[in-house]
């Protein structure tokens, strides 16, 4: 969807306060940043005496930019207590360990490291954790040994991004996600991912109609139907059982001259774009229950004032499944609808309408394949 101001420029001393604005704008607009497949975590104990051990932790961060406020978090296999500590911030509660930055190192730098250590009491025996955190998030477990001095290193698999901006987007193996608060009377949406086809967002836009975002993950494609043999994605996703929303993907076709949407489910007082509705407001399709690349699809046609849209809303809702995007587009041209398009991008995200008190969204498995 694409928003348009207009401003008038009465004389040279608002065209300067205007380009000004915009240089502003453009620079604090957020960019693109690659997160890496792993970072490390490596725990060694590097001497005990029984009864006793001095231990050194180094975590790594292999992305390219830093990882600000950190929170490193492990549990004691045993009951190890810390007596002394160096290096960084920490609480112990139980066998819970909590590590924090200290005042001169607010964060790990990026493709750096950071390094604390400490010395632990404990009666009988001295393991290694299993499992470590970042931020909440699991590292996955610990390559470990029952000896009381062994060199361990974890993979971090889950090192999240976040962003409550505006239009806050990554780019990561291909894919690129997108916050996209675009509409009028919003509220407040924050986007997290821990990959590309494991992220959500936490919604709380008011009550409101009109539809408010469109947090997406988009793969770019960039080829005219007929030198595309194939173009299929699957997903699986959890959705709030309030507000109003849809699971959609909205692929675009022409340079945004055509809209094809494909509604996987949704909830509230949303529907699709229409030529016409019933007397009590329920849009009349095109075609019912037309089975176009293993699903059954209502097919909607109409216009947004901007571009040709059509939707099609899958008969059975569903949270997971597959869908043919390439099937769907020979569809619409066997229709005459359009010609020998181009398919620019494939989104798959929630259009949001309402979610106040805020709503949580997420997609647990999203890829996008073609040849």
């Amino acid at each position: 969807m694409i928003k348009k101001s207009k401003s008038k420029k009465k004389n040279l001393v608002t065209l300067s306060v205007l380009i000004i604005v915009i240089v502003m704008v453009i620079s604090t607009m957020p960019t693109s940043k690659l997160f890496a497949a792993s970072n490390e975590t490596t725990y060694t104990i590097k001497n005990d005496w029984g009864g006793g051990a001095s231990v050194g932790v180094t975590v790594m961060n292999n992305n390219d930019f830093p990882i600000s406020d950190w929170v490193f978090q492990w549990e004691f296999p045993e009951d190890q207590q810390i007596s002394a500590f160096w290096g960084a911030n920490y609480e112990q509660n139980g066998n819970s360990v909590t590590v924090t930055p200290p005042s001169w190192t607010p964060e790990i730098p990026a493709n750096g490291s950071v390094y604390f250590g400490f010395m632990i009491g404990y009666t009988t025996t001295n393991s290694i954790p299993e499992h470590f955190l970042l931020n909440g998030y699991a590292f996955g477990v610990t390559d470990y040994s029952e000896t009381s001095s062994t060199n361990t290193t974890t993979n971090i698999s889950q090192l999240t991004w976040t962003s409550s901006d505006q239009w806050a987007k990554l780019t990561t193996e291909g894919y690129t996600l997108y916050n996209n608060i675009w509409g009028n009377d919003i509220g407040t949406q924050t986007i997290w991912a821990t990959a590309y086809n494991n992220w959500g967002v936490t919604a709380d836009h008011p009550n409101t109609g009109g539809i408010k975002s469109y947090p997406n993950c988009e793969k770019v494609v960039d080829k005219t139907l007929d030198n595309l043999n194939s173009c299929k994605s699957s997903f699986a996703c959890d959705v709030p059982d309030a507000g109003a929303y849809n699971t959609a993907y909205d692929i675009w076709c022409d340079n945004h001259a055509y809209e094809i949407m494909l509604w996987m489910n949704w909830n509230g007082e949303v529907g699709p774009i229409a030529r016409g509705w019933e007397d009590d407001g329920t849009p009349i399709p095109e075609y019912s229950n037309i089975p176009i690349g293993g699903n059954n699809w209502n097919v909607y046609k109409g216009t947004n004032g901007v571009n040709q849209v059509y939707s099609f809303l899958k008969t059975t809702q569903t949270n997971s499944g597959n869908v043919d995007v390439k099937a769907v587009l020979d569809w619409i041209r066997n229709e005459g609808w359009f010609g020998n398009v181009t398919l620019n991008k494939v989104q798959l995200g929630w259009e949001i309408t309402s979610a106040s008190g805020g709503l949580d969204f997420e997609m647990n498995d999203y890829s996008v394949t073609y040849d």
